[in-house]
């Protein structure tokens, strides 16, 4: 009896332990937001955790995605954090994150969204990465669907193409 006890106890602990490890999960929405990560992305994901409302400015450049930008500068981190992740098990985390958060952003974004390229670009690339090529093909399809006139996958948004952001 005494000794089942023992073994009870020492398999709680063990999945408590397991629970532990497991617990620490990615989260890129939060995380970019914290201390000086926001330095790492581009002007606009600055001014999102900006507390005197430098973010409204960028309102009309986004248009109807600009409530969901957060997911956008997320899904930027994690792809930052996949580049630099030291193995392989965290690369794939951050690029699971990833296709999470550009994922979000593309079910609400159409064509005609300034970001539509860029996300697609960057879910075909995270998605062939992680060995899901026939997801992957589906986000370069609707880039080659794109009209001559439409954003570039490449075009940089205003302040990382030296043009000054939105007053």
């Amino acid at each position: 009896m005494a000794r089942s006890a023992l073994l009870l106890a020492a398999l709680v602990g063990m999945m408590a332990l397991a629970g532990e490890s497991s617990a620490k999960r990615i989260n890129p929405e939060t995380e970019w937001r914290q201390g000086d990560n926001p330095k790492l992305l581009p002007t606009y994901c600055q001014d999102r955790v900006d507390r005197d409302g430098r973010w409204l400015r960028w309102r009309d450049y986004f248009g109807s995605v600009s409530i969901h930008v957060h997911h956008y500068c997320g899904g930027l981190y994690s792809e930052f954090k996949a580049r630099i992740a030291p193995n392989e098990r965290e690369r794939r985390q951050w690029l699971q994150a990833m296709v999470g958060e550009m994922g979000y952003i593309a079910e609400r974004c159409d064509p005609s969204c300034v970001l539509y390229a860029d996300v697609h670009r960057k879910l075909a690339q995270a998605l062939s990465q992680l060995g899901r090529f026939d997801e992957a093909m589906k986000h370069v399809k609707l880039l080659s669907a794109l009209p001559p006139a439409a954003p570039k996958p490449n075009a940089a948004p205003p302040d990382k193409q030296g043009v000054a952001p939105p007053s």
